[in-house]
Formats: C-alpha cells, structure tokens, sequence
C-alpha cells in the first residue's frame, strides 16, 4: 500500500535523480503545471535549504513551499506565549528570493502540538486559545502566504461519531463549532488567503479510502452549509 511518505520520498529520488531533465528535453515541473493554471510545490524543512543539490531541484522546480514541520504549533509555541517564527521566516525569505509563493500548514490539528497544549484546550475558559493563535498566526504572515491549511485531519470515521469527526481534543472541547471558529478567525485575519480544509485517506482505492470519501464530503456538506469559509481540500 502507498503511504504519503513512501510517495514523497519517491517523489524527492525522482527530483534529484539523473534524467532527460538535463539534457533539457523536459521543462521544469513549475512550467509544466502553469500551462494549466497550477502551481506545483513541495514541503520542506529550513535544514534542507543547506542541502546545494536539495535547494538547486526546488528553485528549478517548484513556484510554491510549504513548510513541513516548521509552522505547526510545536514548533511555533513550544511554550505557552514564547513564539519561535525562524524556520518558518528563513523559509519564507528563501521563497521570496526565489519567486515561489508559501503556503501555511498547519494551524489546528490534533497532533504536532507541544505538549502543554492538550491540558490547556481542555481547561479552557474560553476559545481563545484556539482563535487567538489562528489570528496570531495568519495576522502576522498576512498578504505574505498565498493559503493556509487551518484545520487539518479533523475527519476520523474509525472513531465511530454519526458525524465522521476525530475525537480531539479541539472536538472535546468545543465540539464541532472548533471547525467554524477557526476558519472564521482566519479569514477575519486575511481576508485574501484561501482557507483550506487538508487530510489523508480520500486517495486510494481500499474499502476503508471509501469510507473516507463519503465521511469527507458529509463533513464538507455540513461545514459549508453552515457558512463556514472553506475554500479548498487539500489531499
């Protein structure tokens, strides 16, 4: 079976790996996807960009980064107030120079959260703790990053709930409404980012990738019946 990370990596070999690329009889992924109106991208680390052939197939490749592990709130808030923006600045400059526009991911997700954080969601007064930190986030990166994952795998059918939600501690919490206030803080921070909606599962052709789909779409019925500005899937 096809993992994500199984294709990413086959992915990156294919990218740096010897091919007709350099004796130009292909054009670079970026231009490939622009004749249909794409832009093609990859995540990455801000240590990879110390990599000379890792940096030389991104700037040859891509017109969009995002960074992989550098915006999640682990990394940005390991402790509760204290905001660490280095990884994702230095990425952030590197796209600059480089003409590639950023997106952002992730703001709410279940993982990749410091540890302090799930005692503080589950004892919170109120829901700053999660709008705060979307508007922290998007505010100061705003008209910079072209769109931002803002919540990420909320969708769990394993975990048995009629609406298909994983079992967080943002569901928990708030309940389902953690979706809608999250993405109406974001857009209330940049109005002109697109605010996606990203998971796994839908790809495939398993029983259980089935199951998925149809728990993805009620899911995307539910939340954009409410009003809720999601405005793309990420897969």
């Amino acid at each position: 079976m096809l993992t994500r990370r199984s294709v990413l990596a086959s992915a990156a070999a294919g990218l740096l790996a010897p091919s007709g690329r350099a004796a130009g009889t292909e054009a670079p992924l970026r231009q490939r996807a622009a004749k249909r109106g794409l832009y093609y991208g990859t995540a990455a680390g801000s240590y990879q960009l110390n990599d000379a052939d890792f940096r030389q197939a991104l700037v040859l490749e891509a017109n969009m980064l995002v960074p992989e592990y550098e915006l999640k709130r682990l990394i940005v808030e390991p402790q509760p107030g204290q905001f660490d923006y280095s990884g994702a600045d230095a990425l952030m400059t590197f796209a600059g120079a480089h003409g590639m526009k950023m997106r952002g991911h992730t703001l709410v997700w279940y993982a990749a959260n410091p540890p302090w954080l799930e005692a503080k969601v589950l004892g919170a007064p109120d829901d700053e703790i999660l709008t705060d930190y979307v508007a922290r986030l998007i505010g100061r990166f705003r008209g910079r990053i072209h769109s931002w994952d803002v919540v990420n795998e909320a969708v769990f059918p394993d975990d048995g709930r009629p609406d298909g939600l994983r079992n967080c501690q943002w569901l928990k919490r708030f309940g389902p409404a953690y979706i809608d206030l999250a993405y109406r803080a974001a857009k209330q921070a940049d109005p002109d980012a697109l605010l996606v909606y990203n998971d796994w599962g839908c790809e495939g052709g398993k029983p259980w990738n089935d199951r998925f789909r149809a728990a993805t779409l009620k899911f995307l019925t539910s939340t954009l019946g409410r009003g809720v500005p999601i405005e793309a899937l990420g897969l």
